[in-house]
């Protein structure tokens, strides 16, 4: 679908079955708030349920389309199966996104391609977001960007020559041309076979295809503003409390909720969501972020780094290496 600028933008997700609620509360904050239209894909690997009826109304109602397609994509099935039985929390779909662009880039100009464990607060303008000439645009990854979590990116990324700007692979705003005329997803499949050799950015690696992607857009992105993809460990510091997209990282989700890491911003979102686009409810009680409030008392001491880290990461420059 078409904005003012004529630029045809789509939203994409890929789901699982068993992240299917979550997802469409995902989609929902996004419709919700953003004021122009788009086009969202809901592509369901290896399952099919449809949408009801309350739920397509209210992202239609709001001047967006919505489009349901099962999928059963194979080309990196080989590279993910014995990295997947390790981490139960990584789903297979995690290694998809790659093809789901694919399948998408001849009919748009930009896509986003979002996780299912976000949350949109706001509407993030992603019309005025498109427009750029990099192969994509994307956040940092702030559990490692900032050094916090896995210092040893650093010393590993200057030893193989490759950028520390590592971003984080849930949020990517991708141009479909530059896309296609790079054959990226087939650079990508090539990345994740020499991933599975050596990762270059840490000793020990985690199955997931953020360092794959990082390797195959080889400093080609552009930064997007910090708020649009705040992912779990900044959680209880101020960037977090006012993240236009929230970004629920790791093993807890925001579905269930749980009184200690749900404020009440978040409750009101999701209590708003379940009504207006008949998701399901939560029919717990809930302290009005008293448990939230103690989490944080407890956190303090890493709340307070990572609040320095962010602010010393918020005036960081991407360096180029397209």
């Amino acid at each position: 679908m078409s904005n003012r600028k004529g630029i045809r933008l789509g939203v994409v997700y890929v789901g699982d079955a068993n992240y299917h609620d979550m997802t469409l509360f995902s989609l929902a904050s996004i419709a919700r708030y953003h004021k122009a239209s788009l086009d969202f894909h809901f592509m369901q690997d290896g399952y099919s349920r449809d949408f009801e009826t309350a739920f397509v109304r209210f992202v239609e109602a709001r001047g967006h389309r919505l489009a349901r397609s099962c999928i059963a994509f194979e080309a990196v099935s080989g590279e993910r199966a014995e990295e997947r039985s390790r981490y139960t929390h990584i789903t297979n779909t995690t290694f998809l996104r790659a093809q789901a662009l694919d399948a998408l880039v001849a009919n748009y100009d930009y896509i986003l391609y979002a996780d299912g464990d976000i949350l949109a607060f706001d509407d993030f303008h992603l019309e005025a977001a498109a427009g750029f000439d990099e192969l994509c645009a994307a956040g940092f990854d702030l559990s490692i960007a900032t050094g916090l979590d896995r210092p040893e990116i650093f010393a590993n990324c200057q030893k193989n020559g490759v950028s520390s700007d590592f971003f984080n692979a849930g949020l990517l705003l991708v141009n479909a041309a530059k896309w296609q005329a790079t054959h990226a997803t087939d650079r990508y499949v090539n990345s994740l076979r020499r991933h599975n050799i050596c990762c270059p950015y840490f000793h020990v690696c985690n199955p997931n295809d953020q360092c794959a992607l990082n390797m195959m857009v080889a400093g080609d992105w552009r930064r997007l503003p910090q708020s649009w993809n705040v992912q779990k460990s900044a959680m209880h510091t101020s960037v977090w409390a006012t993240a236009t997209i929230r970004h629920y990282t790791g093993r807890r989700k925001f579905l269930p909720i749980r009184r200690r890491t749900c404020d009440p911003r978040e409750h009101a979102l999701l209590q708003t969501l379940s009504r207006e686009a008949g998701l399901p409810e939560w029919n717990g009680l809930y302290d009005f972020g008293v448990s939230y409030w103690l989490n944080k008392v407890r956190r303090l001491g890493y709340v307070s780094k990572i609040e320095h880290a962010l602010g010393e990461l918020d005036r960081r420059k991407v360096v180029n290496l397209g």
